[in-house]
């Protein structure tokens, strides 16, 4: 048994060499990474609705402002 048939049976049956399961798999995993990228975006606009001086406080907190030396400002 293989680690796809682990997953689920029926995909360890499916010929992965025809054009049409690949355009489906590929636009499906299109789909998916999209969704999970617009609920993360929609997920942190409440944090950056907090304004800019809650950001910098971010930024000292999590050491943003210890990387300016990598950017050439340091």
């Amino acid at each position: 048994m293989g680690l796809i048939e682990a997953i689920h049976p029926a995909l360890g049956t499916i010929d992965y060499r025809q054009p049409m399961v690949k355009l489906v798999f590929i636009g499906g995993s299109f789909l998916f990474f999209s969704a999970v990228f617009l609920v993360g975006a929609l997920g942190s606009r409440g944090y950056l609705e907090h304004g800019v001086s809650s950001m910098s406080v971010w930024s000292v907190q999590y050491g943003g402002g210890n990387l300016g030396h990598l950017v050439g400002r340091g």
